[in-house]
């Protein structure tokens, strides 16, 4: 589904707990399962109002240039995946969503991916920015590297949307390429994907 005209480089696809891969059909049913989670019933995707699954390929791929899905090293199991969409070329930006099992949301498995999935980005595309809508319940899993600089939070939405009957804040966040080239914890991974890859030599 990627057709940028774009000098690709090389980047680690996995971390010591977790790879990423683009999706294929065998993966629809468990993305199914997990977008069935009632907050990310209420993303503007859905507003609430599910697809059967005979419908989700078409809904899935709509607007969509990318989905890389997330595995655990140890299970094989897939704990989430993102999604690269909407994206305008010539302006160089796009958004990306994240989404996580609700079981594996505090094992921090989906987050290592999100760097995992930008560095693919950015790798891979000409984007510079990717921006992203976030709940406040979410927050917690970005506030660190916001606070930072890694991320930078451009704006909310004040009482936007209404999960499980109760009004919640969006936030937008952005992910700059050259911000994220010197993300430390970008770095680390790359440190550690280098000496594992020599250990296996």
């Amino acid at each position: 589904m990627t057709d940028f005209t774009f000098s690709a480089r090389q980047i680690p696809m996995e971390s010591s707990r977790i790879r990423i891969r683009h999706v294929e059909p065998k993966d629809y049913e468990r993305l199914y399962e997990i977008e069935r989670d009632q907050t990310t019933l209420h993303t503007w995707r859905y507003r609430g109002k599910f697809p059967d699954f005979k419908d989700y390929e078409a809904i899935l791929w709509k607007q969509t240039r990318a989905i890389l899905v997330v595995e655990s090293q140890k299970t094989g199991e897939i704990v989430g995946y993102h999604h690269l969409h909407d994206v305008v070329d010539r302006a160089g930006h796009g958004w990306f969503s994240v989404y996580s099992a609700p079981d594996k949301r505090s094992t921090g498995l989906a987050m290592e991916g999100y760097v995992l999935f930008v560095d693919w980005v950015f790798a891979n595309t000409p984007l510079r920015w990717i921006y992203a809508y976030v709940f406040s319940h979410n927050w917690p899993s970005f506030d660190s590297s916001v606070r930072k600089g890694h991320i930078l939070h451009v704006g909310s939405m004040k009482e936007r949307l209404r999960v499980d009957g109760e009004l919640t804040d969006v936030h937008v966040l952005a992910a700059s390429r050259e911000l994220f080239e010197k993300w430390p914890l970008r770095i680390r991974m790359h440190k550690g994907h280098a000496r594992r890859s020599e250990q296996q030599t």
